[in-house]
């Protein structure tokens, strides 16, 4: 049966899966400080080498590193357009090994937090913006190194959660991701600050 391949790379800790009608047949992580783009490739080849036919490429598009995702954006492209197969995005606050409801929360950077409410696998609006971090119940995790709050705990997305979730769906459902932008999911508009002008005798 032709698999879905998926990508997660919004976090230091990435990771590449196969998977087929809703069961995980191999995953790979790497670690990576500053860039996945070193540490991709090796894992991803081997997976290919395995998977013969493919049906489509699903890659975790946030919130996260916002190069890191950049990056598996690329690759999903990549490899979209060399198997002739659809590309489509998932937000990587599912790509949590937990079928209730639950929370993602992280900081968002310039003083503020963001909250994603995630239920059965996708997610419930956009993530939340915010000044502080509200008291949420239940369910909290974070992908950030230093929680945010005292009731997040830490998790690390995954592409074989996001492989498992991606090949349960019909074909014309998916599909129907891949004629969507699969771009990163932004927070905030970009901030952009102009330089000062040189000092005297510069």
């Amino acid at each position: 049966m032709p698999a879905i391949l998926a990508i997660e790379t919004s976090t230091r800790t990435g990771s590449v899966a196969l998977a087929r009608d809703g069961v995980v047949v191999s995953e790979a992580r790497f670690t990576a400080e500053r860039s996945h783009n070193a540490h991709i490739f090796a894992p991803l080849r081997a997976l290919l080498e395995m998977a013969g036919e493919i049906e489509g490429v699903l890659v975790g598009i946030g919130p996260g590193s916002y190069t890191g995702v950049r990056i598996g954006i690329a690759c999903g492209i990549g490899l979209s357009l060399a198997r002739n197969v659809p590309l489509a995005g998932m937000p990587s606050a599912c790509a949590l090994d937990e079928p209730g409801a639950y929370r993602v929360v992280g900081d968002a950077r310039r003083g503020k937090f963001f909250t994603c409410r995630v239920e059965g696998g996708r997610m419930v609006g956009a993530p939340f913006l915010s000044e502080r971090l509200d008291e949420p119940g239940g369910l909290v995790f974070t992908f950030d190194d230093v929680p945010p709050a005292p009731e997040a705990c830490l998790a690390v997305p995954s592409a074989g959660v996001l492989a498992r979730l991606g090949s349960v769906l019909p074909p014309s459902e998916f599909a129907g991701l891949g004629q969507k932008p699969v771009e990163p999911i932004y927070l905030a508009a970009a901030f952009v600050t102009t330089p000062k002008k040189p000092g005297k005798g510069v």
